[in-house]
C-alpha cells in the first residue's frame, strides 16, 4: 500500500493507493517518494501483518499475529529510516525497562530488509484522532487535561 505522503517533504493528502499506482488516486500527486506500508498478509520475521494501526513520516504501527503456537496479537512498530536503527535500539532498551500498568510491554526488536521493528503489547482502544472526531474536535477541559499533561511530559 502506498500512502500519498512524500518522505522527503512530509507533504501529501495521505490517501491510500495500490502498490502499483504512480499517481495518487485522490489528489494526483506523483507517488515516486510515497510512504510504502506493508500489506495485510505480509510476513515480517515471526509476525503476519493484519492491518495498519497508524503511520507517520518515519514509520508505521501494525496489528500483527505472532506466527507461533499461541498466535498472539501484537503491535509491530516499523522504522523506515535505516540510519536511525541505533536510535531505535536505544529506544527499545529504555522502553523495555519501563514497567507500569499504563504502558505497553515491549517484547523484542529485530531488523529485516533495512528496517527496524519493535514488538510490543497490542493495546486495543481509541486513539486521540478518533476521540476528537467523535467530539467534533472539541474536548471538555476535564477530559483534555490528562492528555495535555501526558503530552507535556513527553
Amino acid at each position: 500500500m502506498l500512502i500519498c505522503l512524500d518522505q522527503r517533504s512530509h507533504s501529501g493528502c495521505q490517501a491510500h493507493n495500490p502498490d502499483n499506482a504512480t499517481r495518487c488516486q485522490q489528489c494526483g500527486r506523483d507517488l515516486r517518494f510515497a510512504l510504502k506500508l506493508q500489506d495485510p498478509g505480509t510476513v515480517i520475521g515471526n509476525y503476519r501483518i493484519e492491518q495498519v494501526i497508524g503511520h507517520g513520516g518515519f514509520g508505521a504501527v501494525y496489528e500483527a499475529t505472532q506466527r507461533t503456537s499461541t498466535g498472539s496479537k501484537v503491535a509491530l512498530k516499523e522504522n523506515f529510516e535505516s540510519d536511525m536503527i541505533q536510535r531505535f535500539q536505544r529506544e527499545f532498551q529504555v522502553l523495555r525497562a519501563l514497567k507500569h500498568d499504563n504502558l505497553p510491554r515491549y517484547d523484542a526488536m529485530f531488523e529485516q530488509d533495512g528496517n527496524a521493528y519493535l514488538v510490543m503489547e497490542l493495546v486495543v482502544g481509541q486513539n486521540l484522532e478518533e476521540i476528537l472526531q467523535r467530539n467534533q474536535h472539541r474536548l471538555w477541559w476535564r477530559r483534555s487535561w490528562p492528555i495535555r499533561c501526558s503530552c507535556a511530559m513527553c
